[in-house]
């Protein structure tokens, strides 16, 4: 339902602009003439202030004490009740209960400045970087709740009594000389009706909130969140074991929730059919409904006539354009406590992220949602990465001293060749909260993500680790993983890729041996690492046959028990030829020093040529070890013993 011309947005604020009225007298004298001082107030003269709708309010109040059968004293507090909670100038007893509105935003830190009602611009401090800055006092979960309970709701019910005592026949006239607009308004049956289904819904959602525990020291988990110190697990859930379960009164207020949104739609249809039936010209109605909108007025009133199906006799509704079903009566007529079908997260204190470490125990939420989750929100959504808006990677390291876990993505880099292809490249590791050797400078898994001015994406794995990781992928992203396989010592190798709409995988067996036919006789200059070993690699291109390669270090660093670790690749240098980038690796590198002596040099190709790989330790300026890699035996490892 709409509003055209000068018609106000919403009943809810007709309040603070009505300008003047006049009317058939609804009730005695004393009640009446209070009304008259309260419209005095409210408008101003065509002006209206805060103060005078403050003091409106009062008027209005004493006159339906007066008389509880005035129909418009009853109409004008019920609209200026709202409003009217957030009179800046009440007192009250600092301490709980919460006794008003501006106690609340006192105790919230919210600006005294600008706390005017038909000019609002008060609001919570922020910092530099725009984090909210509460006070320390900051009521909890609780308080504000039982602030809703105490205050709010019992407002909202005052407010539909106030609407009840008005009969079909309402009828008033605000004139254009009292309004300041072109022409008179007229406000009748129908507006109270819009109204009234107005308060329903709000009420509603009010006593949703109210019916789950959301206990918690708000201001203790902002200046965490503010602080990048704030853990889900030991700051909210652990610390909190009862969020978000159903209260003891739950049930109750759930189905009082219920019987809300029912009375909402009741009052919507009534306020429909008032105003569809009305025979009079609409030209000065505050509430009127364009030809050109019957159509989506229909639409609208079939919804809500679904919505209402779906309460009373069960069965899905679709809520959203990605066809979210929903049965609402499995939700108000069983409540459940929310917090029993969460999913279980893990914390990385190293990257300051959140992991889902399992999927959701009941995909329907005990039959809420009867076709499951939407796209896109199971465990997937919280685990593995979005690397661009429609790739996500994910990887899970197979560990003997703690079992599965999440594996880190390092983004190390993105190009675009000269044609147009674009390249992603990183690294998965495991998170040292998890492991003593995990570490972002001890890559477990070499990533290459090609995305090819074809259409064609290949996501390349390249195991470099013990243990045997999982890895997955899904493109275009809709949460639900299209390509899964697990890489190990032996199966090296694997690429998911897709094309023309299909996903497919393929997958290299590997030893370390360079493989037979091939006489690597080049001698890069090369690069000096750590401890005397030197590394170097030809790429063996088409255009201009043999290019040394550049390496791009990547990083090093030491485990726990001593064993050291240096990463990075090899390039082809974009003066030889012009896909070459330090953003396009060509050989993947990984270096490990043995607490034991043993030395492993582990090359990864990920290119199309051949290439050569060479290695000598101690550096004595001539090669020990040498092989080509190639597409289909993609990796050599060097080992060596000091």
């Amino acid at each position: 339902m709409k509003k055209r011309n000068c018609k106000l947005i919403t009943i809810v604020l007709l309040a603070m602009f009505l300008l003047g009225a006049t009317v058939t007298a609804y009730g005695s004298p004393e009640s009446q003439a209070l009304v008259a001082e309260g419209r005095a107030y409210l408008f101003n003269n065509g002006e209206p202030t805060t103060s005078g709708l403050i003091t409106a309010k009062a008027r209005f109040a004493a006159a339906v004490e007066a008389d509880a059968t005035d129909q418009e004293a009853n109409l004008f507090f019920a609209i200026t009740r709202l409003p009217g909670l957030l009179d800046n100038t009440v007192s009250y007893t600092s301490g709980y209960p919460i006794e008003n509105v501006k106690e609340l935003m006192d105790r919230c830190g919210v600006s005294h400045e600008g706390r005017d009602i038909l000019d609002w611009s008060a609001s919570i401090p922020e910092d530099a970087e725009g984090n909210p800055l509460l006070p320390s006092d900051t009521p909890s979960g609780q308080a504000i709740q039982d602030f809703f309970r105490s205050v709010i709701i019992p407002e909202i019910d005052g407010a539909l009594a106030n609407l009840s005592v008005i009969a079909e026949s309402f009828n008033l006239t605000l004139t254009a000389s009292e309004t300041g607009e072109d022409r008179n308004i007229e406000v009748d049956y129908g507006d109270v009706l819009l109204y009234r289904s107005f308060l329903h819904t709000v009420k509603a959602w009010f006593l949703i909130i109210c019916s789950y525990d959301i206990d918690m020291d708000i201001d203790d988990i902002v200046e965490k969140m503010n602080s990048d110190l704030f853990n889900i697990n030991t700051d909210l859930l652990d610390a909190y074991p009862g969020l978000l379960q159903l209260l003891a009164d739950g049930s109750i207020t759930i189905g009082d929730a219920r019987e809300a949104i029912l009375a909402a739609i009741e009052g919507y249809d009534a306020a429909s059919t008032f105003i569809r039936e009305e025979t009079d010209d609409q030209w000065d109605d505050l509430i009127m409904l364009d030809p050109e909108d019957e159509a989506e007025e229909l639409e609208f009133r079939t919804n809500l006539e679904e919505i209402k199906n779906s309460l009373e006799n069960g069965g899905p509704i679709e809520i959203s354009e990605d066809s979210t079903s929903v049965d609402l009566r499995e939700f108000f007529d069983d409540p459940i406590s929310i917090r029993y079908y969460m999913p279980s997260f893990n914390y990385d204190p190293y990257t300051g992220e959140y992991k889902g470490v399992s999927s959701f125990p009941d995909k329907t939420f005990s039959g809420i949602l009867p076709d499951g989750l939407p796209p896109g929100i199971d465990f997937a959504s919280v685990n593995g990465y979005m690397v661009t808006s429609d790739l996500w990677i994910r990887a899970v390291i197979n560990t003997e001293e703690k079992g599965p876990i999440e594996a880190v993505w390092q983004k190390g880099g993105e190009d675009t060749t000269s044609r147009g292809d674009t390249v992603i490249w990183g690294h998965f590791y495991a998170s040292p909260s998890d492991v003593t050797w995990g570490s972002s400078n001890n890559p477990d898994l070499f990533v290459k993500i090609w995305f090819d001015v074809s259409g064609r994406v290949d996501v390349n794995y390249f195991h470099v680790s013990v243990p045997e990781i999982e890895v997955f992928s899904d493109y275009p992203y809709d949460g639900m993983a299209d390509e899964h396989g697990t890489t190990t010592m032996n199966r090296r190798y694997i690429r998911q890729y897709y094309e023309n709409g299909q996903s497919h995988s393929d997958e290299n067996y590997e030893d370390g041996n360079p493989p037979s036919g091939y006489s690597p006789t080049g001698n890069p200059s090369g690069y000096s690492t750590i401890n005397d070993l030197r590394i170097g690699s030809i790429i063996n291109t088409v255009g201009k046959g043999p290019i040394d390669a550049v390496w791009r270090f990547g990083g090093q660093d030491t485990t726990s028990r001593g064993d050291q670790v240096v990463w990075g690749h090899f390039y082809a240098n974009p003066s030889d030829v012009t896909w070459g980038s330090q953003d396009n690796p060509d050989l993947f590198v990984k270096i490990w020093f043995d607490v034991s002596g043993r030395v492993d040099v582990n090359y990864f190709h990920v290119s199309v040529p051949d290439i050569e790989v060479y290695s000598d330790l101690p550096d004595d300026g001539t090669y020990d070890q040498k092989g080509t890699t190639i597409m289909d035996n993609r990796y050599i490892r060097h080992e060596y013993w000091r």
